[in-house]
């Protein structure tokens, strides 16, 4: 859909900065799935972004009719700022959604008992980090460069 977007707008048959905006929403959206999916959780896609995905079609098909026939020119642009919208909110309610998702996560990891630092966790007693960790927690410890 991005290649259909880009190349209407070669043709002047949409704005550059509505493409930008449909476009960098399906990065955004598709990054913050890959980083959901390293982190071992999936969101599903909502009823908008489904809605908005109808309409990007729809509205290409409309804006490529209009090309020959003008009559069919306000209903283009009118879907196409439908599809700018439910972009712009349907990515917000992904990233909503994802923080969401990832904050609970992180509040989980950042516990007490998690606390340790990496080294501490692969077993290295000695290495620069943990002895500086362990240094920090000491009772009176002060270190006046960080206060």
């Amino acid at each position: 859909m991005s290649a259909a977007f880009i190349s209407l707008v070669e043709m002047h048959l949409v704005q550059g900065w509505m493409a930008v905006i449909i476009i960098g929403r399906e990065i955004v959206v598709l990054g913050l799935r890959n980083i959901a999916s390293a982190e071992g959780f999936t969101i599903p896609a909502s009823a908008l972004g489904k809605t908005k995905m109808v309409l990007q079609v729809i509205a290409v098909c409309a804006v490529i009719l209009a090309a020959k026939h003008t009559i069919i020119r306000p209903l283009g642009v009118l879907l196409l700022w439908l599809v700018v919208g439910s972009a712009v909110v349907s990515a917000f309610q992904y990233f909503q959604k994802f923080w969401g998702r990832v904050d609970g996560s992180v509040k989980a990891t950042a516990s007490p008992e998690n606390s340790r630092t990496t080294q501490e966790r692969s077993g290295c007693p000695n290495c620069p980090v943990t002895i500086g960790w362990r240094l920090w927690k000491l009772p009176g410890a002060r270190f006046p460069a960080l206060s």
